[in-house]
């Protein structure tokens, strides 16, 4: 149980971290856009900043997430492809583990069901808003990964204290 809440709360961070770097990497961009656009001949001036410390914040937390999932996996699966390509909190150790897992996973893709609809319509306003807030969308998809995490997460340890 302690592993799965482990990694609920390291995904939720790892999701709001990458929202949150994809987001600086918008307004680089868009930065870049405004280099474009200044017309040098009419003597132009042009400044530039970029916030690094999300990146720096995100990648200290990557290797920290992928070291503890590489140490959390059972020995006769640690390979690079498995690491990447599946999530420890999956790791059934017995049958009930396996039945509490998929009542989780089941109440995940119910609240993909409620979360997606409420956000598409909130996507209604993203015309009026992109130009003064165009990371609208990386904070509205980390919502909807953190919010069905969290559920899942909930769920598994409800499930397994029964």
């Amino acid at each position: 149980m302690k592993r799965v809440v482990i990694e609920t709360i390291l995904s939720v961070i790892f999701y709001t971290l990458l929202a949150w770097v994809l987001s600086t990497a918008v307004q680089l961009f868009r930065k870049f856009e405004e280099f474009e656009e200044t017309n040098w001949s009419q003597g132009g001036e042009f400044s530039f900043e970029f916030n690094v410390i999300p990146l720096i914040i995100f990648s200290l937390f990557s290797v920290f997430y992928a070291i503890y999932s590489f140490k959390t996996r059972s020995t006769n699966k640690r390979t690079i492809e498995w690491m990447f390509t599946s999530m420890t909190e999956y790791s059934e150790g017995d049958e009930r583990e396996s039945i509490i897992t998929s009542k989780a996973t089941r109440a995940g893709y119910y609240t993909y069901g409620v979360t997606i609809p409420i956000l598409m319509t909130i996507l209604v306003f993203l015309p009026f808003i992109s130009d003064d807030f165009p990371i609208y969308l990386f904070y509205m998809l980390a919502a909807i990964l953190n919010i069905s995490t969290i559920v899942y997460g909930i769920v598994w340890v409800k499930e397994y204290r029964k």
